[in-house]
Parts: C-alpha cells; structure tokens; sequence
C-alpha cells in the first residue's frame, strides 16, 4: 500500500484552516494532515524538524506571513510541494511567490474542485519527483556566489527581448541559460529554483512594459510543469516554453494594439471621408503615432497604401449617392472629397470604367 502523503496547513484564520483540514476527503486523495499551522514561524518550526510533502499556506498571516515562510523554506533547502492561497485584495501580493516555485494559487473562497484538482497535481509532483524540490544548501551558495551574476544578466537580456518581441533571441538566451547551468554542474533542483526567480523577473518586466497584471499567474500549467521537470534537460524545455508564452502574450497586445490604431482610423475616416483635407499626417497625429508607423502599419494590416484606401471608399461612396438623381455630380464630387469636379471624374473612370453620368445612367436603366 502507498505511504500517504504528509500535508501542513498554514493559516491564521480557524475556520479557514479548520475547514480545510476536514472537508477535503483527504484518505482519498492518499494524503493526510500533519500539522495545523496559525502562522508562518510555526508552520517553519515544524517543517524544519518534520518532513512534510505538501504545504498549504496562506499568503498574509502574523508573525511571518506566507512569503517569508516560502523564503525561508528555499534558504534551508525545504521543498514541499507548496499551494498558496489568499483573498483577492492579497492576490497580487500574492505573485511573488513564482519566485519560489509554487505549484499552484487559489483564490478565497477556495473552491473545492479547484483546491482538489491542485491537491491532486501536488501529488503528482510528489510521486513523480520525490519531495526535495529544493537544491542542495551547499550547491546553491556557490551559485550564488559564482554564477548567479552571469545568470542574472541573462535574464535581464530575457526580458528586454521578450518586451520587444524578439522571440527568436530569447530562445537563444534560454540555451543560454541552460548551457551555464551545464557547464558549471549544477543540478536539475538548482536550475529550476533559478528558473522560478528568472521568470518571476521577467514577467515584472513584461508587467511594467504592458501596463498588465503579472501573466505568469494565469499560466499555471506551465509553471506546474516547470515544478515537475526532473532533468536539467526537461526545466531548460519547460523554461523555454514559459518563456514562449510570455513571447506571445506580449506578440497579442502588440497586435490587439495595432489592430486598435486601425479600427480608430476606420472609424474616424467613415465620419471624415469627405472633408478634402483629410490625410494621413493629421489622422497620424489625431492618434498619437508618426506618419511613416501609420502608413507601414496600414499598408501591413490592411494590404494596401492608405490613400489607394481612401480613394476605394470615396468612390464607393460616390457610387451610392450617384444613383439617387437628387443630386448631380458635382454635388456628388463635393460630398465624398473632391473639390474639382473634373479630377473627380478622372479618377472615378479610372476605378470603375466609366464616367459618373455614365455609371448614373446605367445604374437607373438597370432598375
């Protein structure tokens, strides 16, 4: 029969703690609670003189709160399989915690579908790869001491590329950061504690950059998995591939913010397409880019140059007023931006095949 895994809850509120220690059908999960902490220096108290496999803890608590908690567990090279838990107001607070690997983060109320589907993948790290999740103390000093200069700078070039959407540099630097775990012989537990902390800065980085919250909270698989890599070679994969999503999610506000631009720019032109003085260096400073980005980002998001755009909807527009007989032509060619009549019918020819009294013409023998 499997040995059950030891559990350690750590809250300061009874009812939140009481209530996790016995709603959730915990023989079920083949798990059992240890130890019931009221803060985090006795939650830390206990888990230096007793083994424990996974820790529940709340984010704010007196004495120590849960992040000092967590702190002190990586400086001692504890390593349960660690689930946060906190009231939204804590949540970004709550963030922090990437730095030290945690597995998953639950929102108060905790719902139980959710705390047992976390429950059941802390199990699954457990199993799969042991409960020491933190390095060697020894080993991790000298990286700090010897190495984490150099892996810091990478990670500093991580996020200014990862900002600026240069996706294929910062693969680059992710083999970067592998081969200088590889060739100074770290191991597998030492690479993936770094790894929380290079991500945890990174996704600062990309917060600051996008105005957003922190993205990495919302990728909990991602991180779960990282928690789970065993190898050097499966936390570089796993790294890379947080990395990656960090690259696309910067890659989606970049394009839903180009995307706006347009959409601006189609608006205001459905509004403005008469006025003769419309053109793109007062559109261009109406939303706050250059003219040269706005004529580029057009040309690329709509396929064609802005003022063969421009003249398109003029004409097309020339077209519906040009069968209601109510108005003649020059009215017409006033209408949709063209002060000289005759360049108007220059360039409606030029579009449709036909001078505007011959379009009118047909149009109304058609009916």
């Amino acid at each position: 029969m499997t040995e059950r895994l030891k559990v350690l809850i750590a809250d300061d509120e009874k009812i939140a703690r009481e209530g996790l220690r016995d709603l959730v059908d915990w023989a079920e999960l083949g798990m059992e609670v240890a130890f019931c902490a009221v803060n985090g220096r006795e939650a830390l108290d206990y888990l230096c003189a007793h083994p424990v496999d996974v820790l529940l803890t709340d984010i704010k608590m007196p004495r120590m709160d849960g992040l000092e908690l967590l702190q002190e567990l990586s400086e001692r090279g504890i390593g349960p399989a660690v689930i946060v838990f906190s009231g939204f107001s804590d949540f970004q607070y709550a963030q922090r915690a990437i730095r030290y690997g945690v597995l998953n983060y639950l929102l108060k109320p905790i719902r139980m579908g959710e705390l047992t589907a976390a429950l059941q993948q802390a199990a699954v790290r457990v199993r799969r790869a042991g409960a020491a999740q933190a390095p060697d103390v020894e080993e991790y000093a000298r990286f700090k001491t010897q190495t984490r200069a150099r892996a810091e700078e990478l990670t500093a070039e991580l996020g200014r590329q990862v900002c600026l959407g240069g996706e294929g540099q910062a693969r680059a630097l992710c083999a970067q950061m592998e081969e200088l775990f590889q060739r100074e012989g770290y191991s597998a537990a030492t690479f993936r504690k770094y790894a929380f902390q290079s991500l945890y800065t990174i996704s600062k980085e990309v917060s600051r950059f996008t105005g957003g919250e922190d993205v990495l909270l919302e990728d909990t698989e991602r991180m779960a998995a990282l928690s789970l890599a065993r190898t050097r070679e499966e936390t570089a994969g796993q790294f890379r591939a947080c990395v990656d999503s960090l690259c696309g999610y910067v890659r989606g506000l970049k394009r839903s913010g180009k995307r706006r631009i347009i959409e601006e720019l189609l608006t205001i032109l459905q509004h403005r397409f008469g006025d003769e003085e419309l053109n793109l260096n007062g559109l261009a400073e109406q939303l706050g880019v250059t003219p040269n980005y706005l004529s580029a980002l057009f040309r690329r998001e709509m396929g064609q140059t802005f003022s063969a755009y421009l003249e398109s909807y003029r004409i097309e527009k020339a077209q519906d007023l040009l069968r209601d007989v109510r108005y003649k032509v020059y009215e017409v060619a006033a209408a949709v931006g063209y002060s000289d009549p005759r360049h108007f019918g220059k360039v409606f020819k030029a579009r449709t095949g036909r001078t505007p009294l011959e379009y009118r013409n047909r149009e109304l023998g058609d009916e």
